[in-house]
């Protein structure tokens, strides 16, 4: 089944490859062999990802992304978007229907419907409706599963002027009043600072569910500037069941949370650039505690990056220290050498070493194909190690009348 499933792949690929240079269609290609026992089991599987565009008259677009994966469980496929854009220019008008990916005030996920925009000079509107889904391993997950009439009803406007932006909008969830949420984001500029806020109020419960304030400042040090970001930002979950996006909001934990954070820039006058931030964790529920992170990036001659974590929240406590090196070694090949050393602490687990490496050699076949090998190892004290290995090829194609 495997030799055969193989083969199978290969030639779907090459005959998609084929017709969409032939139906004058640009995109790109990404086809994957890979090895792994990332998800606690020997994995062997082929993959093919793909995303296409075409454009008529510049008033009329198409695009499509999909995946199809040959592996232990079988063959798999997933259309991730799939959308038609149709454009006035003349009345700044544009309608977008079908699956597409879209960014909000209320997070960034794929949407199952469409959407109206209007834009002009200083102030453009659109309004949304459809199904909201996150798309990811192969897995399209809604607000209710068993429920895919679920829709929403979304409305947003922006006003630019100068050195001040203002972005309001509004969402009506149809099956889940309780979930409407009127969201606001106003950013402006100063000549050595800028201020940027947003919150969201629960329309059900008349309480702000988020709220974040941040402020970015520049000043000189030895000729060098030295950035400075401040930010504080709290969250409370009303709904004692989650919704779509707070299933998928990174500072997620039931009950308020708060985390005020503070972080400092600087590029030497060799480009070597340094990061230094900290961060404070509030919790209703959970443990509270500290993060200070270290970076630092250098360009010349090659590549250096390196950073060092500290996490401690009450019993849990986490140190990393990661290293990585990018170097050409032709005007084809360039190599990517990466090293990780971990140690963790928890009430549920012993301390845990964790030490890795990975490998990434990218070799250019042609003007607008490369070919990576990859692989990586990661082995621990108190955990099974894990392993990955395998090949990517990546393809860009442009229609003749493209073609650069």
């Amino acid at each position: 089944m495997w030799k055969n499933s193989g083969w199978l792949a290969a030639l779907c690929l090459v005959c998609l490859l084929e017709s969409v240079q032939a139906a004058g269609w640009l995109g790109h290609l990404e086809s994957r062999v890979q090895a792994d026992n990332h998800y606690g089991e020997h994995d062997q599987f082929i993959q093919h990802w793909g995303e296409f565009s075409y454009e008529h008259n510049d008033n009329l677009q198409l695009g499509i992304a999909a995946a199809a994966r040959v592996g232990i469980a079988g063959i798999e496929g997933q259309l991730q978007q799939a959308w038609l854009r149709k454009t006035w220019p003349h009345r700044k008008y544009s309608l977008l229907a079908g699956r597409f990916e879209q960014a909000d005030l209320s997070g960034f996920y794929a949407l199952d419907g469409a959407r109206l925009e209007h834009q002009r000079e200083q102030w453009s509107w659109r309004a949304y409706a459809g199904v909201r889904r996150q798309i990811e391993y192969f897995v399209a997950q809604t607000e209710k599963p068993d429920e895919p009439s679920h829709a929403l009803l979304g409305l947003e406007t922006e006003y630019k002027h100068k050195r001040l932006s203002a972005r309001l909008g509004f969402e009506h969830h149809a099956t889940n009043p309780s979930g409407d949420l009127f969201n606001l984001d106003i950013n402006r500029q100063f000549d050595k600072l800028h201020l940027s806020t947003a919150a969201s109020l629960d329309v059900h419960h008349h309480q702000i569910e988020h709220f974040l304030i941040r402020t970015q400042s520049a000043m000189d040090w030895a000729e060098r500037p030295v950035h400075f970001t401040f930010s504080y930002e709290t969250y409370q979950p009303l709904n004692p069941l989650l919704s779509f996006r707070q299933r998928f909001y990174r500072l997620y934990a039931r009950g308020r949370q708060s985390g005020l954070s503070a972080r400092a820039q600087y590029k030497t006058q060799k480009d070597d650039l340094w990061r230094v931030e900290g961060r404070k964790l509030w919790r209703d529920f959970g443990d509270s505690g500290y993060a200070v992170s270290i970076d630092w990036q250098s360009h010349k001659p090659q590549r250096w990056q390196s950073r060092l974590d500290c996490l401690t929240l009450a019993d849990e406590k986490a140190i990393n220290w990661f290293v990585a090196l990018e170097k050409p070694l032709s005007s084809r090949h360039l190599a990517t050498f990466s090293s990780v050393i971990q140690w963790k602490h928890s009430q549920l687990l012993k301390p845990n070493w964790a030490t890795g490496a990975s490998v990434n050699l990218k070799y250019k076949y042609q003007r607008d194909m490369f070919i990576n090998f990859f692989a990586e190892y990661i082995a621990q004290t108190q955990m099974d190690n894990q392993y990955q290995l395998g090949i990517q090829i990546q393809y860009d194609f442009y229609a003749k009348r493209y073609r650069p």
